[in-house]
């Protein structure tokens, strides 16, 4: 059955890859503004995929949209009114129909899937930094996600999103449970977007620094990020680590967490990441997971270049004190530079143990395609 499942995606690979090599390139339309004193933008994607899960008891396909970049669309204006300031604002919405880290064995049609906004801020910039208001990118956000594969697409740090919905089938009661992937696979990646304050420092031989204050119901509370970009003998480098405080969650407490990556003109690369959270409740073990992944960017065709990574993550107390997650990804991502697309596939394997059940590990399979705009 797997053989013909493989078979089956990497069929449904050639159909999209298809059209890009035998269609036209279609012409962009301009956007311009009312007035000549401001820039606009607008940016979006379109991410599409077929899910293949296999709960050890039952298996199923999911057609959805790929939670590790979902599909979305936004605006962004800006103007300079004097040298080196800029006053702008950014709207950004995401549509994810039936989304991979949501589907399950008793829902293969998710009923969330309406437009959902991502980002709705304004921002002044100059050469002291930027300050943001509204509702966007927290400085803790994404600082788990560092990644220089070229595979983050189809699989990173944020394991969940290829099955996170999945429920781990009990062979000690023969029913599903009600846990599910991702309540034992998280990459603590601080506040995400929220309604917030920040402000972003310059950059500074490679460092920069930022901070923010959220205000949303149950993620309450500030953090600060530092992050890095560098390029020395050949190699690129980045980083990013962070400090949240769950003020206004309850039991969540404090949080560290963070990822570098790195990526040599030859196209190894290597990326690793990891992170604590504190809990508060009486009894409750602090959430770990470290997470690593190897990589190779190669140019074998002249479409753009191609991406394979192999990756591992090992996460506990997530959900439940003593819980172990392990999880071990193969990847592969192709680039058509000409059209702004990515053709992916990826295999994700998932075990959970946790006392008092008897889980059968989760097989999850993703193939489909990015077209960025």
């Amino acid at each position: 059955m797997k053989t013909f499942v493989v078979k089956q995606l990497l069929f449904f690979g050639v159909l999209m890859i298809g059209p890009a090599l035998f269609c036209g390139a279609a012409t962009a339309a301009m956007v311009v503004s009312k007035t000549d004193k401001v820039k606009v933008e607008v940016h979006g994607q379109i991410n599409r995929a077929v899910l293949y899960a296999d709960d050890g008891n039952e298996d199923d396909f999911y057609h959805v949209d790929n939670d590790n970049s979902s599909t979305r669309v936004g605006v962004k204006a800006t103007a300079k009114p004097i040298d080196k300031f800029t006053v702008g604002g950014h709207l950004e919405y995401e549509y994810e129909s039936n989304a991979s880290n949501k589907v399950w064995q008793e829902e293969s049609n998710t009923d969330d899937d309406n437009f959902a906004d991502r980002i709705i801020e304004v921002f002044l910039q100059c050469r002291f930094g930027k300050l943001s208001v509204g509702q966007g990118k927290t400085a803790s956000d994404s600082t788990t996600e560092v990644d220089l594969s070229g595979t983050a697409v189809v699989g990173s740090s944020k394991t969940h999103s290829m099955a996170g919905g999945i429920r781990f089938y009990d062979d000690g009661s023969n029913t599903l449970s009600a846990a599910k992937v991702s309540d034992a696979f998280n990459n603590l990646d601080g506040f995400s977007r929220q309604d917030r304050i920040r402000y972003d420092s310059p950059s500074y031989k490679g460092f920069s620094l930022a901070v923010s204050s959220a205000s949303d119901d149950g993620t309450d509370g500030d953090n600060v990020a530092l992050r890095y970009k560098t390029e020395f003998a050949g190699v690129k480098a980045a980083g990013a680590v962070s400090y949240v405080n769950y003020s206004g969650s309850g039991s969540k407490d404090n949080q560290v967490s963070g990822s570098v990556s790195f990526l040599a003109n030859n196209g190894l690369n290597l990326t690793m990441a990891s992170g604590l959270r504190e809990d508060e409740t009486s009894g409750r073990e602090d959430a770990t997971y470290y997470y690593g992944k190897v990589g190779y960017i190669a140019q074998l065709f002249d479409l753009g270049s191609t991406a394979f990574a192999i990756d591992y993550g090992r996460f506990e107390e997530m959900k439940e004190n003593d819980d172990k997650g392990d999880t071990i990804g193969v990847l592969a991502v192709q680039k058509l530079k000409n059209w702004n697309t990515e053709v992916y596939f990826g295999y994700r394997h998932y075990e959970l143990v946790r006392d008092g059940t008897d889980f059968d590990d989760i097989d999850a399979l993703m193939s489909g395609l990015r077209i960025k705009f």
